[in-house]
Formats: C-alpha cells, structure tokens, sequence
C-alpha cells in the first residue's frame, strides 16, 4: 500500500537538508599566539584602558598619574590581582582593576594599630611616565618594595 501521507501536498517528507560547504579554518601564524602571549607575560601588551576615580573620591590627580596608574592597572590584571594597594607619588590608592576606578586613598600613617584589609597585592609606580624605568614585568621577577617593608617593620615595633 502507498504511502497516504504523499497524497496531501502539504504532508510531503521534507528533503534532506544540503550541506553547506563550509570555510577553510582561519590559522594565525605558528607561533603567533605563543607569540603573543610572551609579550603580554612581559607586559609589552598595554589595554589603553584609563583610570577613573571613584565618585565622592576627594583626589586630584594630573594626566600624567592617571596615564602610570593605567599601566599599573594593566600590569595587575597581568598578576591576577583585583584590588592592588598601588602606591604613586607619595600617594598610596586602592585600585579595583576590574572596573579600573581609584575606589579610596589611604593615608598608611593613620592606619597604627589597624590592618589594612581588601587588597590583594602592592605594586609601587615609578616617578613619571618619562622616566627610564618602566613597571618591571609581571612574575616572580618583580621586586620587593622597601617602602612597604619599612612600615611594616614600623607597624611591629607599636607596644
């Protein structure tokens, strides 16, 4: 016996779809991922991104701080870091590197006999954006900061 759904015009079996040729694969250049990936490890990569100060953040920073602390910002997102003590120009700021925005100033010498908590790294910003020394890279090669060690070492010493 026939088929009675091939009566009804409408009821027909849908022909089977057609492939579609599909477009080669793009590939990068060997190497060139690895490539880049080596570069951003030693943060030759910079995001651009600015740097932005929280609302009601009582702070004036120049063009030239704001650029540094966006370097910073990036070498932090290279460490993993979220909330980084970052200290620039005598200023020592919270940064939140995921939004990139100054979110407190912390004045340290006010800080005697209170932990300084939600930071999750320090990194120390060198003079002016035209200096000869650039943020190291990122890693275990960064150095330690002398001006931490020295509060701290003041911090232990209160009775």
């Amino acid at each position: 016996m026939a088929d009675p759904l091939r009566l009804i015009p409408s009821a027909r079996p849908a022909a089977a779809p057609q492939p579609q040729p599909q477009a080669a694969p793009t590939t990068a250049a060997p190497g060139a991922f690895a490539d880049l990936l080596a570069r951003a490890a030693a943060g030759e990569i910079i995001s651009g991104t600015p740097v932005t100060l929280a609302r009601g953040l009582d702070l004036d920073l120049t063009d030239d701080q704001l650029a540094r602390l966006s370097l910073a910002a990036d070498r932090a997102e290279a460490e993993g870091l979220s909330s980084p003590l970052v200290m620039i120009d005598g200023l020592t700021l919270v940064l939140d590197v995921r939004t990139r925005t100054i979110t407190r100033h912390v004045d340290l010498a006010s800080l005697t006999g209170a932990a300084l908590t939600g930071i999750d790294g320090v990194i120390t910003v060198p003079g002016s954006s035209t200096d000869d020394q650039p943020l190291p890279p990122p890693g275990p090669s960064l150095p330690t900061n002398p001006d931490l060690l020295n509060l701290l070492a003041e911090q232990r010493t209160i009775s």
